[in-house]
């Protein structure tokens, strides 16, 4: 797709080129001065931008107009009229925009907008796409004007407008207030913000690149508002000890009485620097006025101990993939998650798999954006063996910082998620295949029991495979009902329907049945799982030789591995009830 980017130079404009080169669009940067604009990119000199900038030809053959460029808020603004002068740029220069763009045939226009729109504080509840605006300073009323002269050229035009509002945008490079509070941590110098409890929404300019791209190139965009942010919000406070980590020095946060603070600021005009350390500015991110699009952060902000961190050009980096572990017990279950593993990668995230040894887990080995990780667990209580497979959990969850954890069958979803929380992951998940327990009794199911609870007490979201097993983990107390998740009709990992075709008969069935000594005249009943006394086997051998004994006569099909001594025994009973 061909797009023009105005501002193409700034600190957001930057990043958003080299995403848009990197994703294979052909980006032209309108610019101020001519050899600023972006590597990769066809440069064209426009120049201030306002109401008398001449547009003629520029716009020719583009596709889609993002539009960065503007009067960007100042504090202690010493402009005698700083109302006009954010309007002749924000306002007058973006309708002016917007009607060269029409005339020269672009399709949709892209608009920075900002959070002032709606206002300078939150008091409880995120901003929405949905919330009245309510700008108070120059620089919100500019942009609130802005946006309503591109949906006054839409309606009059048919031009496709999307807005997007953002907070704060950090990153590599960026300047201003976020800067100066960096170098304040940097220096170790101690802070009066320990009582301050606020909630400030901001967005890495990677997100805020992303959403715009979007905004562009997605049909559900049209004519949409949306808001930009990350998926974590956090308190000033939080901030700076993040920042503190990030240069390797300690947080100095002390606590002071907040009402002393405002009051000093007050006293020394500086009422406004000190709201926003104070008060609360947040926002519902990826919040949309088009139901049919959903658009979510895809790179996280995460906690100092899931996430790498480096201080790139005065600016704050995070990393920006998304990391994932998913666990099984034994190499076998894999088989759970299919093709999860290449999906998730494919979605950009970078997928660590954790499992006991075999051919499941070494066929991933290799593969691009996956890494696995060996670990022997074994399936029974064994204190010992536990201890050093819960070690190793540690040791890669330590290792690999993920920002979710999605772990399955209980011994590895035990160890996993303890772990996990040990180390305060931030989004962990144990998936619930059945209990154990169901066939146990006395101390073993005691036990099992009080591994199951303590494992999704150490869950954020215990995701079961079908409605009757989210019922009996509700009844007997193993998860409260708020953290049972049954997804859709539930499943476990599905069937490949192109493989089991039921309905259509297999070229050869007597040759088949042969092979396996299938009687054909007789009804058959078949088993496929894991061979092991918990799947019910011995169960299975007390029918049929109550069947035999009616002369009730049926064989049984039996598909699977040996799983351990209780397989074996049960196979061996299957076998003396004289059932083929």
């Amino acid at each position: 797709m061909r797009i023009f980017v105005t501002g193409a130079n700034g600190f957001v404009g930057r990043h958003l080129v080299r995403h848009l080169l990197e994703s294979g669009h052909e980006v032209t940067a309108g610019v101020r001065l001519l050899g600023s604009a972006p590597s990769g990119s066809s440069e064209v000199v426009v120049g201030d931008i306002g109401s008398g900038t001449d547009w003629s030809g520029i716009l020719e053959g583009q596709d889609v107009v993002i539009h960065l460029a503007a009067r960007v808020h100042v504090m202690n603004d010493t402009s005698t009229d700083p109302l006009s002068e954010f309007r002749e740029v924000n306002s007058f220069g973006t309708e002016k925009l917007a009607r060269a763009a029409v005339s020269q045939s672009v399709a949709r226009l892209v608009f920075l907008s900002s959070l002032k729109v709606n206002g300078e504080a939150t008091y409880g509840t995120p901003y929405t796409a949905f919330d009245t605006p309510r700008p108070i300073d120059p620089y919100g009323v500019s942009k609130h004007e802005a946006e309503i002269a591109l949906r006054r050229v839409e309606r009059e035009t048919g031009i496709d407008v999307v807005i997007v509002r953002t907070p704060l945008v950090y990153g590599p490079e960026v300047g201003g207030n976020f800067a100066n509070l960096l170098k304040v941590a940097a220096k170790g110098i101690p802070l009066p913000l320990g009582s301050v409890s606020n909630r400030r929404t901001m967005t890495s300019v990677w997100n805020l690149a992303h959403l715009l791209e979007k905004s562009a190139t997605e049909t559900n965009a049209s004519g949409g508002l949306i808001r930009a942010g990350d998926a974590f919000t956090s308190s000033t406070t939080q901030l700076i000890e993040e920042l503190a980590a990030a240069t390797n020095k300690p947080s100095r946060n002390f606590p002071f009485p907040v009402a002393i603070l405002e009051l000093v600021g007050r006293i020394f005009g500086k009422a406004e620097g000190v709201e926003r350390l104070t008060g609360s500015l947040e926002v519902q991110s990826g919040s949309t006025t088009n139901a049919a699009w959903n658009w979510t952060p895809p790179f996280e902000v995460s906690r100092r101990n899931s996430c790498d961190r480096e201080v790139v050009s005065r600016g704050w980096s995070y990393r920006t993939m998304r990391r994932v572990i998913i666990g099984v017990t034994i190499d076998d279950s894999l088989q759970f998650h299919s093709d999860l593993p290449q999906l998730l990668v494919a979605d950009g995230w970078d997928v660590h798999v954790v499992a006991g040894p075999g051919r499941r887990i070494e066929a991933l080995r290799g593969k691009p954006g996956i890494t696995v990780h060996v670990v022997r667990m074994a399936r029974k209580p064994s204190p010992i063996r536990d201890v050093s497979s819960f070690l190793d959990w540690v040791r890669i969850i330590h290792s690999v910082k993920p920002d979710v954890t999605l772990i399955g069958t209980p011994k590895a979803a035990l160890l996993g998620n303890v772990a996990a929380r040990l180390l305060k992951v931030r989004r962990r998940i144990y998936i619930l295949h059945g209990l154990r327990l169901e066939t146990s009794s006395g101390l073993l199911r005691r036990v099992l029991r009080l591994m199951e609870r303590i494992t999704t007490t150490s869950a954020h979201e215990v995701v079961v495979v079908s409605a009757s097993l989210k019922q009996l983990a509700i009844d007997l107390r193993i998860t409260p009902e708020r953290k049972a998740i049954l997804l859709g009709s539930g499943r476990s990992n599905g069937g490949d329907v192109a493989h089991f075709r039921a309905l259509e008969k297999h070229p050869d069935d007597a040759g088949l049945a042969e092979s396996v000594g299938i009687d054909p005249s007789l009804p058959t009943i078949g088993f496929v799982g894991r061979l092991t006394r918990d799947k019910g086997l011995p169960e299975r051998a007390d029918v049929l030789a109550l069947l035999n004994a009616q002369g009730r006569r049926l064989q049984l099909l039996v598909v699977g591995g040996v799983d351990d001594d209780s397989g074996q025994a049960a196979l061996g009973r299957l076998e003396q009830t004289g059932s083929p």
